[in-house]
């Protein structure tokens, strides 16, 4: 089913009458419904050009325009001047405004109405306000002297309208000035954001002849030669798969085929600072339609060339598991797509709240009884980690000789000393540390958060630990609690007072508690579970089964399964969504927010243990009680730590019960028996 706008399906919420084209020299139009309060600011405007020095014309442009036609509210209010700088501009908004009978009236309006400062949310807005200059910074990639301020309430952008002329070899224009309206349009990266709305006249303007044409069949084209265009700034292919992506358009032949030159991709590694283009990959991935955006990138040739353009410069690479060095990388990135399609297809299939445009329907009712597995929150992060799944199994450093000399020095100084454990100990510290590749690619490559960064290391870390466990249906407590690197001291103590036909369920309770932790470490905190749907994208991946295929029009990745398909998909996602339904069943979902009942202070007293790591071996004996004991209380779990607690290298001795005697002194806690063969506490 095509769900994209045409002229038949323009929503009744934005009207816009599109008319037909007769005459081949002036620009079709199309009229829009405005907002109260777009008609409010635009009237001002037009006020403003009447008493302006010297005439001038406003534009609204990009954006909003195109926006406002496919129905959607937008607040990207872009206005273009064909006769002034976008500071001067606002200057004589601002000095219309400050005339004392104008600012009443309107302060009047503002406050009937109660519009909201956006800046001041508990404030009313001010007629104008906030009017800031932003200078041209080539350096940053803003080649033109900008204008904001907050007028009636809305944000507004002021720029002249310009042409521009580019140098052979950089993406900087050598020459910018004043303008037409044509000139503009045409310097723009895709017809539908060429289009113009003319206050004066409340029309729309299509100076390239083929943006309504384009914007009412779907397609992404740019104003000029793609060639030329992409050459002007290489930036532009991925700007033109964003708004693929992002309105479920398809790009137009000419334009792939510029886009799949590997000359523009030479020029995108070398001429673009990664900066721009994280920029961008960000956009995609956090907007509706990650999936396409993804599928279109692989498909133009643009993944590879953003994700391995000089990737291993100034760091070692090694095989996570050999540890041999790999001196020349080739990473094969076809699975990248299919994993991304699969993760946006399990966030959204049974969402009724996410935008469908983009999520392809799926023929089988293979999700339905999924529900915990397919309505989970799916932060940005989670389709970064999918993307750089090719990279899993794969590690880097970045190698240091000054500080690798440095610790080597003070290995060696600490072995001489130390003896045969000082040595292993030095040996450990002087190791150089290696990272998961996938951390690198994100953060340097595609200059995410370091965030994002430790979120996809973290994932791709715990990866291969997550499939382990999830081999069938059943929960393998013992493996889980290896897994996640649970003290038998602990668990051994956690349920030796429980009668055994109870341990199996405390025990699967405390392995569970203990595994959602283990996946939200490292700052993943809520979003834990979109790592275990990650580690179940990987493995249908890496089966082969074959729920994705390829659409020739729109570029995208379909899931369209049959028979044998859903079959293989079934026996993966019962897996993983037995183990994400038994945590929530047990309420254990957060668990990585459980706070231990008693303090550093309090164990110190009770236990009567020196400052240092033992107080934090305490801790998580308390946090482990805590998950297997989820109704329990602080004194509760005191007297459970004076029977059972053990320090480090203390092997379990039987069980010991309080002294019987009593304390010194009322209200102080006994003090710990260290071992069997310790006199009691009196």
């Amino acid at each position: 089913m095509d769900r994209r706008p045409t002229k038949s399906a323009v929503p009744a919420t934005a009207p816009a009458t599109l008319q037909s084209k007769t005459d081949l020299d002036a620009p079709m139009a199309a009229r829009l419904a405005l907002t109260t309060a777009e008609q409010r600011l635009f009237a001002l405007l037009n006020d403003v050009c009447k008493t302006a020095p010297k005439n001038v014309v406003c534009r609204v442009a990009g954006g909003w325009v195109r926006d406002k036609l496919l129905g959607h509210q937008s607040d990207d209010l872009d206005i273009a001047l064909d006769s002034y700088m976008g500071f001067d501009f606002a200057s004589l908004v601002a000095t219309h405004l400050n005339d004392p009978k104008r600012q009443q009236q309107w302060q009047s309006i503002l406050e009937s109405e109660h519009t909201m400062d956006r800046a001041h949310p508990d404030r009313t807005a001010q007629p104008f306000a906030g009017l800031a200059k932003i200078l041209a910074n080539p350096d940053k990639s803003k080649h033109l002297e900008t204008a904001t301020a907050r007028v009636l309430g809305m944000d507004v952008d002021f720029v002249n309208l310009r042409s521009e002329t580019y140098h052979a070899h950089s993406r900087i224009p050598a020459t910018i000035a004043f303008g037409t309206p044509k000139d503009d349009a045409l310097r723009r990266d895709c017809t539908i954001n060429a289009l113009f709305y003319n206050i004066a006249t409340s029309a729309v303007e299509d100076f390239t002849d083929r943006g309504l044409a384009d914007l009412a069949h779907g397609i992404i084209r740019t104003p000029l030669d793609p060639r030329a265009t992409f050459h002007d700034d290489p930036l532009r292919v991925l700007r033109a798969v964003r708004f693929a992506a992002r309105l479920g358009f398809t790009l137009a032949p000419d334009l792939q085929a510029a886009a799949n030159d590997p000359e523009l991709h030479d020029a995108l590694a070398n001429k673009i600072s990664k900066e721009r283009i994280g920029t961008e990959l960000h956009k995609m991935l956090a907007g509706p339609g990650p999936a396409h955006a993804v599928a279109m990138l692989h498909h133009l040739g643009v993944l590879p060339t953003i994700s391995l353009a000089h990737v291993t410069d100034a760091i070692l690479v090694r095989d996570a598991v050999s540890h041999a060095p790999i001196e020349h990388l080739h990473v094969d990135l076809a699975d990248a797509p299919r994993a991304v399609t699969l993760l946006h297809w399990l966030a959204t299939a049974n969402r009724t709240d996410a935008p469908l445009w983009h999520v392809p329907r799926h023929e089988s009712a293979v999700l339905q009884r999924y529900p915990r597995l397919t309505a989970l929150p799916v932060p940005t992060a989670a389709y970064l980690a999918t993307v750089t799944l090719p990279f899993h199994g794969t590690q880097y450093r970045v190698p240091n000789p000054s500080l690798e000399a440095a610790k080597d020095a003070i290995a060696s100084k600490k072995a001489k000393r130390g003896g045969a454990a000082a040595a292993a100990a030095a040996a450990a510290l002087a190791a150089p540390q290696w990272h998961a590749l996938a951390h690198h690619v994100v953060r340097s490559n595609f200059k995410q958060t370091n965030h994002d960064a430790d979120w996809v290391a973290h994932a791709h870390a715990v990866l291969s630990a997550v499939q382990k466990l999830v081999v069938s249906e059943k929960v393998h407590v013992d493996a889980v609690l290896a897994a996640t690197g649970a003290d038998p001291r602990r668990t051994s103590a956690v349920v030796a007072d429980v009668p055994v036909a109870e341990r199996a369920a405390v025990l699967e309770r405390l392995a569970l508690g203990r595994f959602v932790r283990f996946l939200a470490a490292r700052n993943v905190g809520e979003t834990w579970a979109a790592v275990v749907a990650v580690a179940c994208v990987h493995e249908l991946v890496g089966k082969g089964v074959p729920l994705v295929k390829h659409d020739a029009k729109s570029l995208a990745l379909v899931v369209k399964g049959d028979k044998v398909a859903d079959d293989k998909a079934h026996a993966v996602l019962k897996r993983y969504h037995a183990l994400i339904d038994r945590i929530y069943m047990l309420q254990l979902d957060r668990a990585w927010v459980v706070k231990p009942i008693l303090n550093g202070n309090d164990l110190l007293k009770l236990l009567n243990l020196p400052k240092g790591p033992l107080v934090k071996d305490a801790l998580d004996w308390v946090g482990d009680w805590q998950l297997a004991f989820p109704q329990g209380n602080a004194d509760a779990c005191r007297a459970w730590l004076e029977r059972r607690y053990l320090p480090p290298g203390e092997a379990p001795a039987c069980k010991r019960e309080p002294s019987s005697d009593p304390p010194a002194a009322v209200g102080k806690p006994l003090k710990k028996v260290r071992s069997a063969d310790a006199p009691a506490a009196s």
